[in-house]
């Protein structure tokens, strides 16, 4: 059977309906762009992943395609974190306390599964997402048009202008991609998925907590302790039950496609080793594991590819990137690179607004390729971050590590609002949907914390360099006394008063 539209403007093809597939879906249709969203799962909230996070900026996005108000009963804002130390050492810092009245978006966190629920449910061509839809191939079309047609394991064919991959760096996208590059066996996205390395193994699952386990850790907290080679984040919510994962560092690097996968046995063996480690109070982590049903494995790649789109195919969210969960940020990203890959699609097609002519060959990899230009560099610099803070968090130099974690972290806390600010001006937006009215009532107010920041940084960095100055001149006389004339010669009048009463010259 096929599924073609002619009569189109533009018809995008994604594959994959998980986070980034569902959010790009609502992007479309917003810009007016037709879709079909090809999901492998016959059940498109299938709970792989267990808890996810939401940054203010990835909050923005759902607020202007109209889903985040289906979400709020589900998400748990994040007020604090708590960070554990292998020698029973805990702090809590209150990081995002003031996301939600200084930025206007709340640090939450809520189930994979609440959040795809909302997604499908307030797309408006919910008729357009077809389950149980498995691609197994990608071609281009026999026509002249350039378009490209999509196979599903049934034998069902959909054939449009561009294919978008939200299928994951394992997914067919990345594979057909490479078999359809010009010339034909490119070593380039052979070369690039090699950029994707495993350091670690996460065990995740949910618990139904014992009224110990509640009284210790509350909802709106996140919980984490750090030991060698080993990382807990413990996430309380509000519906009683808790999320957790553990961050366990492999023997070795691994290099996609070579990525190890943990049977049940050895996800059970690991289990019994880390389950008498302390976490927090009384609790230790056989506690976590004895009251949760099924505990899941996954390897976590991280790296970032250069090529993310070839020719009429396009890859979003963890197709093109993968880092760590330490710093939370991974559904957070997979919706903004959706919204930018929407945001250069509107403008390619505005350009023919009113006309059902089709944007031409050129201009479609131009506008692909625009999208990646716009987005990359914060990716980049978020997946840099996130890096270091998953190897502070697993002690991989304890030293250091436990400085930071005991010390350095009080400054961080303390540079959180202006941080968070600073990534939620940085985030992407729709350009072609009006921001929201909880955006534009703290505009004045993360305009006012960027000020005095930077006010803060000018003022520290006049008076590190005052402090320099002082410093390279009192060394100078200490071994040279007889410059101190050619010294003071140099200096402008206004100074000289000074520099006699420091140095009694």
């Amino acid at each position: 059977m096929t599924f073609d539209r002619d009569n189109s403007q533009l018809r995008v093809i994604i594959i994959g309906g998980a986070v980034s597939g569902l959010t790009l879906a609502h992007c479309l249709e917003k810009a007016g762009i037709d879709y079909v969203v090809l999901e492998k799962h016959r059940d498109i909230t299938t709970n792989i992943g267990g808890s996810v996070a939401l940054q203010p900026a990835g909050c923005r996005i759902l607020d202007q395609l109209g889903v985040l108000d289906h979400l709020w009963k589900y998400m748990n804002d994040i007020q604090a974190v708590n960070v554990g130390l292998p020698e029973g050492y805990t702090h809590r810092h209150a990081m995002f306390a003031q996301n939600l009245t200084e930025i206007g978006y709340p640090f939450s966190a809520l189930t994979r599964r609440n959040l795809l629920y909302a997604l499908f449910n307030t797309l408006e061509g919910r008729s357009k997402v077809k389950v149980g839809a498995k691609v197994v191939g990608i071609d281009r079309s026999t026509e002249s048009n350039g378009q490209l047609t999509v196979t599903t394991e049934n034998g069902e064919h959909y054939t449009g202008d561009i294919v978008v991959g939200a299928d994951g760096v394992h997914g067919i996208t990345l594979k057909e991609m490479e078999r359809l590059t010009e010339p034909p066996a490119s070593p380039a996205l052979v070369k690039d998925k090699s950029k994707m390395t495993v350091d670690y193994m996460c065990l995740f699952g949910m618990t139904t907590p014992s009224k110990e386990m509640t009284a210790t850790m509350k909802p709106g907290e996140i919980y984490t302790r750090s030991y060698l080679h080993a990382f807990w984040t413990i996430i309380p919510n509000f519906d009683t039950t808790i999320n957790w994962f553990v961050m366990i560092k492999l023997d070795r690097t691994y290099v996609h496609p070579n990525v190890p996968r943990w049977p049940q046995r050895e996800v059970k063996a690991k289990l019994e080793e880390l389950g008498g480690y302390p976490l927090y109070g009384q609790i230790r982590f056989r506690d976590l594991c004895q009251r949760t049903s099924s505990v899941a494995s996954t390897p976590t790649p991280e790296g970032i590819l250069e090529s993310w789109t070839s020719g009429r195919i396009a890859g979003v969210g963890d197709t093109v990137f993968k880092l760590t969960p330490n710093f939370a940020q991974g559904a957070n990203l997979c919706i903004e690179t959706s919204a930018a890959l929407a945001n250069s699609l509107h403008r390619l097609t505005s350009c023919y607004a009113g006309t059902f002519t089709k944007p031409t060959d050129v201009e479609i990899r131009r506008a692909l390729s625009s999208y990646q230009d716009t987005i990359q560099p914060r990716i980049e610099g978020i997946s840099a971050f996130s890096y270091r803070v998953s190897r502070v968090h697993s002690l991989e130099i304890p030293l250091i590590a436990q400085l930071m974690l005991r010390y350095t972290i009080h400054i961080t806390a303390r540079l959180a609002n202006y941080r968070n600010t600073m990534e939620y001006e940085g985030g992407m937006v729709l350009e072609y949907l009006p921001l929201p009215e909880r955006d534009r009532l703290c505009a004045t107010k993360r305009a006012v914390t960027l000020a005095e920041w930077k006010a803060f940084f000018q003022i520290l960095q006049f008076r590190c360099g005052v402090l320099l100055l002082v410093l390279m001149l009192a060394t100078n006389v200490f071994l040279y006394p007889g410059s101190i004339d050619a010294v003071v010669g140099s200096v402008p009048l206004g100074f000289r008063g000074g520099l006699n009463r420091v140095f009694g010259v």
